[in-house]
C-alpha cells in the first residue's frame, strides 16, 4: 500500500510548510490586485482584465481556505 501524505525517515512530511506558504502567497497576491484595482478605481479605467484577476484570486483563495473542494 502507498505511503500517500504521510513522511517517511527517509523523505519527511512537508505539507505544513508548502501550506503556509500557499497561504503568505495568496496574500501577497492579494495585496497587489487590491493596489492594481485601487489604482485602476481612482482612475476610473477598470478593464475586463481587472475583473477577470479579481475573479482569479477570489476563487483561489476560496479554494486555499477550503471552502472549495477539489477531491472526489
Amino acid at each position: 500500500m502507498a505511503n500517500v501524505g504521510n513522511g517517511t525517515s527517509e523523505l519527511p512530511d512537508r505539507g505544513w510548510p508548502l501550506f503556509i506558504i500557499s497561504v503568505v502567497m495568496v496574500n501577497i497576491s492579494g495585496l497587489f490586485v487590491l493596489g492594481r484595482v485601487a489604482f485602476r478605481l481612482s482612475r476610473r479605467a477598470m478593464g475586463t482584465d481587472d475583473y477577470v484577476i479579481i475573479l482569479a484570486l477570489v476563487s483561489r483563495a476560496k479554494i486555499r481556505l477550503g471552502l472549495i473542494s477539489l477531491k472526489r
